[in-house]
Formats: structure tokens, C-alpha cells, sequence
């Protein structure tokens, strides 16, 4: 992007302190980026780690449930499965990371999620259970964690445009107007310099002739 530029003094004061504005902009922006990059790392690996456990929790509990229903007359279990008392209330609160809100997503379980008969149920979907209602509640922690990687990313490639925008067009063409604007100067400069010199030239010859004459 060419800019439009005029030769002054003032022009040049002006580049000037938005070049020195644009550097400090630059570096502040910069370092945003490293740390929202190393903060976006992070989030991935927790992320990575917490969706390997709950992969796992979740063959655990699809097991034991299965052994449950092995055990278990068919009426017995859905008679447990679909009697029980349970209400999950979701609650979406909100923080920040580097000054982006990400939402936590939390769930409260109300009611007794053993309420069936223990003697006539089995050690396996006693477990199950527990395991499924610690899933959701891990599940829902991966949900927000994945939300917050996908604002990181968003405001990561945000940012790096902003970056390479001062960095490869603005500060290039702030540093090339003052440097036109330098160059122009220092031209009218030696202008009026060489004009000056030939007028004294001028006013010196004219001296001489009169003192002659």
C-alpha cells in the first residue's frame, strides 16, 4: 500500500512517532502471540491427556455395564436403569485466558443414583453407574477445554495477522515514507543552499564592480 505523502517537516515528525508507535504495537502483539501459542500447547496436551482418560474410563464402564446386564434378568435392568431419581442441572460459567472469556461447563447431579434395590442388583452396575456420572462430568470438562482451544486458535490467527501486518506493510511503509520524506528535505535543502550560494555570489561580484567603478 502506497502512501500518500507531503514533503514537510511535520510530516516527518508525524511518521516518526507513528513508526515508534507501530514498533511498540509490534513488539507488544509479538509477545501476545508467544504466549498465547505456549498457552495453546498446553490446552492441547491436557486436552490429549484427559480425552485418553476418559477413552479408557469409558471401555471400563461400557464393560462392567455389559457384565451387569450378563447377571441381570432383562426386567430387573431396565427396571433399575429407567426407575432411578436422577436430574443433571447444567451450569455454564465463564473465565478468562489472555483476556479471551471461554465457557466451564459444569454439571450438578441431584438425587441418589443408587436408588434401586442393592440386594438385588450386582457389584457391576453398581460401579458402572459411579463411572458414567464421573464421565459426564469429565466429558463436559473436555468440552470446555476443546472450546477454549478452538477461541485460542481464533485469537491466535487473529493476532498473527495483525503481527505480519505491521511487521511486512505498515512499519515498511511508515520507514519508506520517512526515508522519502528525508531524502526530499535534504534536496530543497541543497536547493536553497545552491541558491544562497549564487545570490552571494551575485551580491559579491556586484561589490566588486562597484568598488571599480
Amino acid at each position: 500500500m502506497q502512501l500518500q505523502v507531503n514533503a514537510t517537516r511535520m510530516s516527518l515528525l508525524t511518521f516518526k512517532r507513528k513508526l515508534k508507535i507501530a514498533k511498540k504495537g509490534h513488539k507488544l502483539l509479538k509477545d501476545k502471540l508467544e504466549e498465547l501459542v505456549r498457552k495453546f500447547i498446553l490446552l492441547v496436551k491436557e486436552y490429549k491427556e484427559k480425552r485418553g482418560d476418559i477413552e479408557s474410563n469409558l471401555k471400563s464402564a461400557y464393560k462392567k455395564m455389559f457384565y451387569a446386564q450378563v447377571y441381570m434378568s432383562r426386567l430387573d435392568y431396565n427396571e433399575f436403569i429407567y426407575s432411578s431419581p436422577v436430574e443433571a442441572n447444567l451450569n455454564i460459567k465463564s473465565k478468562k485466558i489472555m483476556n479471551i472469556t471461554v465457557p466451564e461447563m459444569e454439571v450438578e447431579i441431584s438425587g441418589n443414583v443408587h436408588s434401586y434395590s442393592l440386594t438385588q442388583s450386582n457389584v457391576f452396575l453398581d460401579e458402572s453407574i459411579s463411572e458414567y456420572v464421573e464421565l459426564v462430568k469429565k466429558m463436559l470438562e473436555l468440552s470446555s477445554l476443546e472450546k477454549a482451544i478452538y477461541l485460542l486458535a481464533d485469537e491466535i490467527e487473529k493476532t498473527r495477522r495483525r503481527v505480519n501486518s505491521l511487521e511486512y506493510i505498515i512499519i515498511p511503509n511508515f520507514e519508506g515514507a520517512i526515508r522519502y520524506i528525508t531524502m526530499k528535505l535534504d534536496e530543497r535543502a541543497r536547493s536553497e543552499l545552491t541558491q544562497l550560494m549564487k545570490v552571494k555570489e551575485m551580491i559579491l561580484k556586484e561589490r566588486e564592480e562597484n568598488e571599480i567603478t
